[in-house]
């Protein structure tokens, strides 16, 4: 089930707040924890097993997108 526009903008306040703070713009190690903490809130909300999907993610020999189970988008 999808979550609630609250739910998801209070997901998305505090994944802002943690990567608050530099006046620049993102740096390399906040862009890695919005992707980190965005894999394993999807991972939760799916009752997926995060661990094996990050240690799937990080012994890949090349990049890889991780397979979650995404909602499709359907144009009208």
């Amino acid at each position: 089930m999808p979550p609630t526009t609250g739910q998801s903008k209070a997901s998305e306040r505090e994944s802002s707040t943690a990567r608050s703070g530099a006046a620049a713009g993102p740096t390399r190690g906040a862009r890695t924890h919005e992707r980190l903490v965005s894999v394993l809130r999807t991972t939760a909300q799916q009752g997926g097993d995060a661990m094996a999907i990050l240690g799937e993610l990080i012994r890949s020999p090349v990049p890889m997108v991780a397979r979650l189970n995404l909602p499709v988008l359907r144009l009208p």
